[in-house]
């Protein structure tokens, strides 16, 4: 298996020092930083994307707040994964973020342009009020220097679908 791709090298923006995503990364060792933000989200309710690096020590962190979950799956130095994007939208449109925290913390640490991205890409029936505060402060202009993405992604993968199934005849029948 090669190196992962970086949203930072999808986007190609420069590289960033940042002390936030530093101290992101100690929480989080042994794991990448998706891995542990991943199993923060799912701990708190969120099962937009799962992780098989899950284990009975994980416990809820409380210095991580729902902000810090969705910036630090955009940040630039986090692997960019697809499946990462549907958990980033579930929790926006949770209502549990504060949206000006939120453009606040993704302009500083450059997780501003995969926002930008991912808002523009979501499907109308996929938008509610919440999503549209978090547009209104994120979307209402390009970010400064953004170039769309090297990477390919169907938005039809956001929108919900129900529970499909076929029931068994010996079960349900």
């Amino acid at each position: 298996m090669g190196t992962r791709r970086t949203w930072g090298d999808v986007f190609g923006q420069p590289p960033h020092a940042s002390f936030w995503c530093t101290k992101l990364a100690a929480m989080a060792a042994p794991r990448d930083i998706a891995t542990f933000l991943v199993v923060q989200a799912n701990l708190r309710g969120f099962f937009g994307a799962y992780s098989l690096d899950f284990s009975a020590r994980d416990t809820n962190d409380a210095s991580i707040s729902p902000e810090d979950i969705v910036v630090g799956l955009c940040a630039p130095p986090t692997v960019a994964d697809g499946r990462n994007l549907k958990l980033v939208l579930r929790i926006i449109q949770s209502g549990t973020l504060k949206s000006a925290h939120l453009a606040w913390l993704a302009r500083r640490e450059r997780a501003d342009w995969p926002l930008f991205w991912l808002l523009k890409l979501t499907p109308t029936q996929e938008c509610n009020v919440h999503i549209d505060a978090v547009r209104a402060l994120l979307c209402a202009r390009r970010p400064r220097g953004f170039r769309f993405p090297t990477y390919v992604y169907d938005p039809r993968r956001l929108i919900r679908r129900p529970l499909r199934g076929r029931a068994h005849p010996g079960i349900w029948a």
